[in-house]
């Protein structure tokens, strides 16, 4: 896991799957690469989400003038830094407010102002794109760092996506959704710390959560195994732990999965991609269900030595395919490995190299 992460966009392409005549369903082609990423961001001020939204449509127009012949699927991550609780009294009565700390380290953001901040995201995007054929996925951010990590929290930032989506569907923006997403990582919190904040969140939403995080210390699988290794990883979190968080199986009240994962794929010397498949044989076989992998995130802009997101993307690709366990969960449907981004800081990309990431 990276000293230095930087937030991410991502983008896929969806792959159909084609049947023949006579009417026998054909093997789906194996995905590779879409053959273009988005830019995610770790946020250090709100005043920057109008300018990232603008600057999104014109990587949306790139990449559908690029690819005419493909539908534009986007997912970009919008990381809004560790989760905040404040307690204050107010008249006699105490007052709660639930929100985040930027990456500045000094600003407080509030669920509110979070939510505003990403509806004037969504409208500047909406106002500069001039094409169509593109679907858009706002993944709204924070982390499992710190004491903040509650499940008051997690229901707050599920109330919070509700509000956005709803302002989104009265605006008419039919190709955006918005979805709650964390940052989730072994070595910042117990495992019953975030499953409590995840549990949360899903008692207050009917969206899915993405997991933009690690697997730290969990077994590593090596390219062809057919077994998952048992084992533990940072902080004592189990597989079992693993999966819950970045999958956690289907809600029948919407057919989706409750949560996906866009997994840290930095490193040029796969042991990430090795965790990952660990995990993903780890569902076929203890769940007998595929992963929900939805893409990867690499952090190259912040550090050209680790994995580009074309090298993350082949490199977990590489993994997943090596096994005969779930070698076809490359080809079994739309959603797995559909995108690819790259998380940066600000629109002029600045490095910022002291700070304390959270």
């Amino acid at each position: 896991m990276k000293k230095i992460k930087l937030f991410a966009l991502a983008l896929c392409s969806a792959f159909a799957l084609s049947v023949p005549q006579g009417g026998e369903a054909a093997a789906a082609a194996v995905k590779t690469y879409p053959g273009y990423n988005t830019t995610s961001r770790y946020i250090t001020s709100l005043t920057y989400l109008p300018g990232y939204g603008t600057e999104l449509a014109a990587e949306t127009q790139r990449n559908l003038a690029a690819n005419p012949a493909l539908p534009v699927n986007e997912v970009v991550v919008l990381d809004f830094g560790k989760p905040v609780v404040n307690t204050q009294k107010v008249k006699k009565a105490r007052v709660t407010t639930y929100g985040t700390l930027l990456f500045n380290n000094t600003t407080v953001a509030s669920v509110k102002d979070i939510e505003a901040s990403v509806e004037r995201f969504v409208d500047a995007f909406e106002s500069s794109m001039t094409g169509t054929g593109y679907t858009l996925t706002v993944a709204v951010g924070t982390s499992n760092y710190g004491s903040s990590v509650t499940k008051a929290h997690g229901q707050e930032w599920g109330r919070m996506i509700n509000t956005i989506n709803a302002y989104i569907k009265a605006k008419g923006y039919s190709s955006v959704k918005v979805i709650g997403a964390s940052d989730i990582e072994t070595a910042w919190n117990a495992a019953g710390v975030t499953r409590a904040w995840v549990d949360g969140y899903r008692s207050t939403t009917d969206s899915q959560l993405c997991d933009y995080g690690d697997a730290g210390g969990m077994p590593q699988a090596s390219k062809g195994a057919a077994a998952y290794i048992p084992g533990s990883g940072s902080n004592g979190w189990t597989l079992e732990d693993m999966w819950y968080v970045s999958d956690g199986g289907t809600d029948a009240s919407t057919g989706e999965r409750y949560s996906f994962s866009l997994p840290e794929i930095y490193t040029p010397s796969g042991t990430q991609a090795a965790q990952w498949l660990n995990l993903a044989l780890y569902s076929r076989l203890a769940k007998g269900q595929q992963l929900s992998i939805y893409g990867v995130m690499t952090d190259y802009a912040a550090d050209p030595s680790m994995n580009s997101p074309e090298s993350g993307w082949n490199q977990l690709a590489g993994y997943i395919g090596s096994s005969s366990v779930t070698s076809a969960d490359l080809a079994e449907d739309t959603y797995f490995m559909q995108w690819s981004t790259d998380i940066s800081w600000n629109l002029n990309r600045m490095r910022m190299t002291n700070l304390f990431i959270h």
